[in-house]
């Protein structure tokens, strides 16, 4: 008469033993699994949470660089209006409206 190779009415202490030890095992290391998705998955939405703040960061300098830019231009523009007004007077001190008149004196 042949045997199964396994027969599940035998009980074996040793085996089952093993069993419970390898189930044990198995559920530890499920258990760290889940904590390490856990804190990976927080690691990520902190990252996320971060992007999103350089993000904002990013569109508030590129916004201040642009008004910068705005006020340097209109800077520009002032201190040419400005230096064209210095050449008018300089041209009005330079040649006097009446021309027998010396410069800077009275008529002769």
């Amino acid at each position: 008469m042949n045997l199964p190779l396994h027969d599940p009415t035998t009980h074996n202490p040793q085996h089952t033993h093993m069993t419970t030890q390898h189930f044990r095992a198995i559920t530890q290391r499920a258990c760290m699994i889940r904590q390490c998705v856990h804190m990976t998955t927080q690691h990520f939405d902190t990252i996320t949470q971060r992007t999103c703040m350089i993000r904002q960061y990013v569109h508030m300098t590129t916004q201040h660089f642009h008004a910068i830019t705005q006020r340097a231009s209109m800077i520009r523009q002032y201190v040419h209006t400005i230096r064209w007004r210095a050449h008018v007077i300089q041209q009005r001190i330079r040649m006097p409206h009446n021309a027998s008149a010396p410069p800077g004196g009275t008529p002769a």
